[in-house]
């Protein structure tokens, strides 16, 4: 038996469309060294690749060895928690009154438009994980061009303003500035995974995108930004030498940038953080909002508080608050269990990838994953400033959805690929 029918009868009996050119390119580079090495003992072309064929044994056993350890793998606790997560999202809706939203909307009309988005997240998770993620390993830069496109032109086109955020609307369709973090996970994999990157380049590449952003996102996505950049680069091939300076050198420019905000602080930002620091100063103005949060996490019990309060941004900014005063610190425990579970288990593929480029991916998504998550959690305490930062999966709208479920579905490719080790470049 020739190599040729021997690679024939083991690809055969591989189910799996994917493994197959991967087992046949491992097979066929592993018999070729084979057949060279009793090429050297003496033996004539044919009886080498006689002898290497024998070698390998029966080609149906070993089909069925190779197919098990070259089998797509598939994440079924994070495909569970990711669908577990999606059907909390509809519990802060069920205790909205009208009043806690816009006057254009009803509750029923906010069901609908849930089941919607979590639709398109799970899609989009699920997509994510039969694209084979290794063909946007050489696309850092287009990505990086369409992601600065995308804020230039929003200016542009912005049509309407929701909470002081522009947005681009036409007919259902809904853009927002976080909609290219995305596409800066994919971008900045790719880049920090290029063995001739230069430093330099790169410090470049963030300052320009920083500017950019700052321009026309509000302060909760270029915080989101920053960790985003600041985490993969650490988990990227520079130096720990060049780390560290460049670690020291931002810590250094994060502390000028802050000194130049205070000088320039206006009267209404004064105000809030007087709210924020000292609340009951300000108790009918800004700091009303932390007083009003601190009654509603004290005043809960384990199933719900016996008097409820009307908390703005109920179904988004303060979810969790909502969550629980309507119905305790059972559920919300629960919920933040729930996503730490599914936070957790994208760790544990982290670890497990050898991948740089698919590990690069899957860190850039926890980042976004666990800002949001962390510093939700400490918003609702009181423990950091109020702002637009969402609970992944649990509060309304595409953001916190999609950018969750890009994070499980990036995990979830690189997962399934983990044990393919065929490079592909295309």
């Amino acid at each position: 038996m020739n190599i040729s029918k021997f690679l024939n009868i083991v690809i055969s009996h591989i189910r799996s469309k994917e493994a197959k050119s991967y087992v046949e390119k491992e097979l066929s580079q592993h018999l070729q060294q084979a057949k060279n090495a009793w090429m050297k003992k003496g033996y004539s072309v044919q009886e080498a690749e006689q002898k290497a064929v024998e070698e390998m044994g029966s080609p149906t056993v070993l089909a069925r060895s190779m197919a098990s350890i070259h089998k797509p793998k598939v994440d079924w606790l994070l495909i569970g928690m990711l669908l577990v997560a999606c059907v909390c999202s509809f519990l802060p809706l069920f205790v909205l009154n009208e009043g806690s939203v816009n006057a254009q909307f009803n509750i029923g009309s906010m069901v609908i438009k849930n089941v919607i988005i979590i639709v398109a997240g799970i899609a989009l998770a699920i997509g994510c994980m039969y694209f084979d993620y290794r063909k946007l390993k050489m696309k850092g830069y287009l990505f990086y061009g369409l992601a600065l496109t995308f804020i230039f032109v929003f200016p542009l086109l912005t049509t309407n303003y929701v909470n002081g955020q522009a947005i681009i609307q036409w007919g259902i369709i809904n853009l927002q500035p976080w909609m290219a973090l995305p596409l800066f996970v994919i971008a900045w994999a790719s880049i920090f995974n290029l063995p001739t990157i230069k430093l330099w380049k790169v410090i470049v590449l963030f300052i320009v995108s920083v500017i950019c952003y700052l321009n026309i996102a509000p302060i909760s996505v270029v915080f989101l930004y920053i960790p985003l950049v600041s985490v993969m680069f650490l988990q990227s091939k520079f130096s720990v030498k060049e780390k560290w300076i460049v670690s020291l050198s931002f810590m250094t420019l994060v502390g000028i940038g802050m000194a130049f905000i205070v000088s320039t602080v206006q009267h209404y930002q004064i105000e809030r953080l007087v709210g924020f620091f000292n609340p009951e100063s300000s108790a009918e103005g800004s700091g009303y909002i932390y007083l009003l949060l601190k009654d509603v996490v004290s005043g809960a019990q384990w199933f719900g508080a016996s008097n409820t309060s009307y908390l703005p941004d109920a179904h988004t900014n303060l979810v969790l608050a909502q969550i629980i005063q309507a119905y305790g610190y059972a559920l919300a425990i629960l919920i933040v269990a729930i996503l730490i579970i599914v936070m957790i288990r994208l760790i544990f593929i982290t670890l497990n990838i050898k991948d740089s480029f698919g590990k690069l991916l899957v860190v850039g998504g926890i980042t976004l994953f666990a800002t949001q998550f962390m510093y939700h959690i400490l918003m609702t305490f009181g423990l950091v400033p109020i702002t637009s930062m969402s609970l992944p999966f649990i509060s309304y709208g595409f953001m916190p959805t999609l950018l969750g479920a890009l994070a499980v579905g990036l995990a979830l490719s690189v997962y399934r690929r983990k044990n393919l080790y065929v490079d592909v470049k295309k």
